[in-house]
């Protein structure tokens, strides 16, 4: 068994002679081959034998051959007796124990009974031990030779001296004659006597126990160091401790009350302009002001860079600043607390810029983790999309899935619609796409069909396969199926699909560390052509739909009720601006819309997610029809007139439906009209709508909302015709006809030509003609012919009445 353990331990064995006979042990323990030797020697040691390993060599020992114990006693390991603590019970070791007072002798008998393997050495001058045995029993003789005590002289008396070290024997004495009932300068007494060294740093005392008991607690009652109270030796030094986190009052009153009273040597001050505590006091004093000061102090600000994921940054400020109560620009400078945190973001970088104490830092980090925990909840979604965009979209996904290290194949489907960077210039509502839309929409066409298109499995070095083919791509090498990333660029963005989240989510991080943040990705300038909107109004009405969108955003989940700032345009909206007759539109924090009213189009630049905000409002606001007719203008309507001129009666109509009637945008009747897009001419006042006016007396002008709601309506004259042209709502226009009608057959009249008896009139009247008379007869003849022509007419009316 011995050279089996021998072998398993890869020792060498040396072996003069073996114990005879046989044991039996079973023990279920694993043991190493240390410990298999401690346990062999168990057994071993009552036959007289042990092994012993020195080095690779095991060798087994006769304690009862004078050469094997000289070989013991080569191979045992000296040690000191403070090393016999930590080594093996039954490690075989070499000690030596000094005696101090203890005689040799009587230190030899006292050890007989612990059968040791060797007999103890002693060495007479120095009056040591060496013992060679076993590790626990070098461990009994050191416990042993501790508590032994020598005899007392054959009268009981005891032999003691004492070394000073801070005083000398004479001061010494001087306290210790009275207590030992010896006389001022005697050192012999009845039961004690003493004596000193030439130096006075010894002391010697034989006498009976207790007083030499007593002298000896004198002894260490007076050999102490003695306390210097000035600096007069240099033990106390000034030195000046900074306190860095500005509490300098608060370190110095706790320095104050844990220094009070141990030292009349101290001096303690501060300075509140330095921020520092300067001190005059020993070394070891200085050392535990400096260990109060460095544990009091107040930590520094300290700088932070906090990486976002997925929530905004304007989201992040707005919510700390509720939180943490920040102090705001426009707050006093006195009363803003000095340590409170300032924090800054950038967008584009998806960074949280952050200057704090520490406990507020990692505060403000909890914050910001469970924010984006948050934000990190859907993803269990094995659906999901991301903003990814423009020109660059699919050589960004190609980098992406080039440098995927995970165990996940990445499969690529073909691109739905207008998925990529699109057309720089684009028209709205563009007949041409609508009529491909509907066209598709007609052929019944299910996206969902990419799915049975035909995989082609790529090798590991060919990556690098086109993305832009009709089929299906799989990107990496094929290792689970099951749980692969499918990728297709949308109109929406890049859509991702797994049946495993946690790829998912390390793919997305993936894929955002490429190519940074999604959201505000930059557009080229994008062109947008209108058809039926000027454009300086179509960038007017742009306008206040952003700003109602963004009114509209902050009611949505992601902002905060009383934040007072909820994205980057929520604070200072949309401006307008106009230079060298060129209007511009700034919202957000890059997006910028110019109006070109030249080809009658809006060029816009900003983020992706922006560039698609604005065409989808200008295809509301540029629409040639709407759904419904408009009929808050009404619908233009003739009135034919039998009786009266309808000069005259528009003229009526405008003077009964005062404020009712809008001013034509067109030239007055013998005037020439004006083209669209011309100054309106002012119109002037009727001189009759003034006399009547004037007559029935000023009446106070209604207030400009009452005019706007009330119905209105235009009126023109075709004089071809004698016909009223009215445009007006339906209800408006059916008053004006029951007027119109009534007043024109209360002016119908009856004409009689009646034959004259005297043609000497006639002559008069062609002579007239004839001769061309002055213009002021004929205008005098004229007026008396129309009066006989007026009295005749009257005259034969009245007759009709009869």
């Amino acid at each position: 068994m011995i050279r089996w353990l021998a072998d398993e331990g890869g020792l060498a064995l040396q072996v003069s002679e073996l114990p005879t006979g046989s044991f039996t042990y079973s023990d279920p323990r694993v043991f190493t081959h240390a410990e298999a030797i401690d346990r062999i020697n168990l057994f071993l040691l009552p036959e007289g034998f042990t092994l012993v390993r020195s080095g690779q060599l095991l060798s087994v020992i006769n304690l009862g051959d004078q050469r094997s114990k000289q070989q013991l006693d080569a191979m045992a390991e000296l040690v000191t007796t403070d090393e016999l603590q930590d080594r093996n019970r039954h490690e075989v070791l070499k000690c030596i124990f000094p005696l101090g007072d203890i005689d040799p002798e009587e230190a030899v008998q006292e050890l007989s009974v612990m059968n040791l393997m060797t007999p103890p050495e002693v060495l007479g001058k120095t009056k040591q031990l060496i013992i060679t045995d076993t590790a626990s029993k070098l461990r009994s003789v050191k416990s042993i030779l501790s508590a032994f005590t020598p005899d007392e002289m054959a009268n009981g008396t005891v032999v003691e001296s004492f070394a000073l070290k801070h005083v000398l024997a004479e001061d010494v004495l001087l306290v210790a004659r009275p207590h030992l009932g010896l006389a001022t300068g005697e050192m012999i007494g009845i039961d004690v006597s003493i004596s000193a060294d030439v130096l006075g740093k010894n002391i010697f005392v034989t006498g009976l126990e207790d007083k030499v008991k007593l002298l000896e607690g004198l002894v260490k009652a007076v050999d102490q160091p003695e306390q210097k109270e000035t600096n007069e030796e240099g033990e106390s030094v000034l030195r000046s401790h900074p306190v860095s986190g500005g509490n300098v009052e608060t370190v110095y009153n706790v320095l104050q009350t844990l220094l009070a009273g141990r030292t009349n040597s101290l001096r303690l001050s501060m300075d509140e302009n330095a921020n520092t505590i300067v001190a005059l006091a020993p070394e070891s004093v200085q050392k535990e002001i400096e260990g109060t000061v460095s544990q009091l102090q107040a930590s520094e600000a300290e700088f932070a860079v906090i990486p976002l994921k997925t929530v905004d940054p304007y989201f992040v400020i707005s919510l700390l600043d509720e939180m943490l109560d920040l102090p705001d620009s426009l707050d006093d400078p006195e009363t803003i607390d000095p340590d409170a945190p300032k924090i800054d973001a950038d967008p584009g970088s998806m960074r949280l810029f952050v200057r704090a104490k520490k406990a507020q830092l990692e505060q403000i980090k909890k914050i910001v983790e469970g924010l984006d925990s948050v934000q990190a909840l859907d993803s269990g979604n094995r659906l999901r999309f991301l903003p990814l965009k423009g020109e660059n979209a699919d050589e960004l996904l190609d980098a992406a899935v080039k440098f995927w290290q995970g165990n996940n194949e990445v499969i690529r489907y073909r691109t739905l619609g207008n998925a990529g960077g699109g057309n720089l210039e684009r028209i709205v509502n563009d007949p041409k796409e609508e009529k491909v839309k509907e066209n598709r929409t007609g052929a019944g066409k299910d996206p969902s069909s990419d799915n049975d298109e035909r995989r082609e499995t790529l090798g590991p070095g060919k990556v690098e396969a086109s993305l832009r083919s009709s089929a299906s791509q799989v990107l990496t090498a094929v290792q689970n199926e099951s749980s692969a990333i499918r990728l297709q660029m949308t109109p929406r963005g890049l859509m991702l699909q797994s049946d495993d989240p946690a790829a998912l989510d390390r793919f997305e991080e993936h894929l955002r560390s490429i190519t940074g943040p999604l959201d505000s990705m930059p557009s080229p300038p994008i062109v947008f052509y209108l058809q039926y909107t000027k454009a300086d109004d179509a960038l007017r009405f742009l306008a206040d739909l952003l700003d109602g969108g963004e009114a509209a955003m902050e009611g949505q989940a992601g902002s905060l009720v009383n934040g007072f700032l909820s994205s980057p345009g929520a604070t200072l909206g949309s401006f307008l601006t106009t230079r060298d007759g060129v209007m511009t539109l700034t919202a957000g924090t890059s997006m910028t819309v110019v109006a070109d009213t030249r080809l009658n189009r809006l060029i816009a630049q900003g983020s992706a997610s922006e560039i698609e905000q604005i065409e989808e409002y200008l295809k509301i606001i540029d629409r040639g029809n709407g759904l419904a007719d408009i009929k808050t203008y009404g619908q233009s309507h003739v009135i034919e007139l039998a009786n009266i001129k309808a000069a005259e009666m528009a003229d009526v109509l405008r003077e009964a439906f005062a404020g009712r009637v809008v001013a034509s945008t067109t030239g007055q009747p013998g005037q020439p009209g004006q083209q669209p897009g011309q100054p309106r001419a002012p119109q002037k006042p009727d001189p009759r709508e003034a006399e009547s006016k004037s007559k029935k007396g000023a009446t106070p002008p209604k207030s400009a909302s009452a005019r706007d709601l009330e119905p209105k309506m235009t009126i023109a004259v075709h004089e071809p015709s004698n016909s009223l042209v009215v445009t007006a709502p339906e209800r408006l226009y059916q008053e004006v006809e029951r007027l119109v009608k009534v007043i024109d057959v209360r002016g119908e009249q009856t004409i009689e030509v009646v034959a004259p008896a005297n043609g000497l009139i006639y002559e008069a009247l062609i002579q007239e003609v004839m001769l061309g008379e002055e213009g002021a007869s004929r205008r005098t003849s004229s007026s008396s012919s129309r009066s006989t022509s007026s009295s005749s007419s009257s005259r034969t009316t009245k007759s009709s009445g009869r």
